[in-house]
């Protein structure tokens, strides 16, 4: 059962502020003003005697109550984005082909509370990391490192599901850095 569904709906009333934020007011002294804010993925909380305001991010409130929450600014005619999917429960692991450049390992690590991406650029020949918490969504990116910083293994694996995704690269260059040149034959 949800927390909200313990409460009367008499009890509070609900507004659209904007097309990401309700306001929902408790209707009995002291007043408490509630703001669900879909797009910063924030409750701000309020009382009508403190003056002072509390934000509580998303990922420590129930899920149940903030689909409710949802749910009602949509019916008030809001357009809030879409809630984040839930905790994965198991670890997987695969490759993605991110079009004709790129590669990445995708891991998903739901004891650790972790989404990492290792992202391999080979026209660039770049890696980053994407280090995303499952439970509050903020995303982490390294800043781009070399694939001269990296071990040789590494690339290789990367380029080796790369080429079984269908990808085709120069695997000189993205080994190695070496452009092959074309030489031009010269008649002297």
């Amino acid at each position: 059962m949800a927390l909200v569904e313990k409460i009367p709906s008499y009890s509070y009333s609900l507004e659209k502020e904007n097309d990401c934020v309700l306001k929902a007011t408790l209707n009995y002294s002291p007043y408490v003003y509630s703001k669900y804010d879909f797009l910063q993925r924030l409750l701000f909380v309020s009382s009508g005697n403190s003056g002072g305001t509390n934000a509580i991010p998303f990922s420590q409130l129930d899920r149940e109550s903030l689909e409710f929450f949802h749910a009602q600014l949509i019916e008030k005619g809001g357009k809030p984005p879409k809630l984040p999917d839930e905790t994965p429960k198991d670890t997987t692991e695969a490759w993605v082909r991110m079009g004709s450049k790129a590669v990445a390992h995708v891991g998903v690590y739901p004891e650790a509370q972790r989404k990492l991406t290792d992202i391999f650029n080979f026209e660039s020949r770049q890696h980053v990391l994407v280090n995303e918490n499952l439970k509050t969504h903020s995303e982490i990116t390294t800043q781009p490192v070399s694939f001269d910083s990296l071990p040789q293994a590494t690339l290789e694996k990367a380029l080796e599901e790369f080429t079984k995704a269908g990808g085709a690269v120069d695997k000189d260059f993205v080994l190695r850095g070496a452009i092959q040149l074309k030489k031009n034959k010269s008649s002297l």
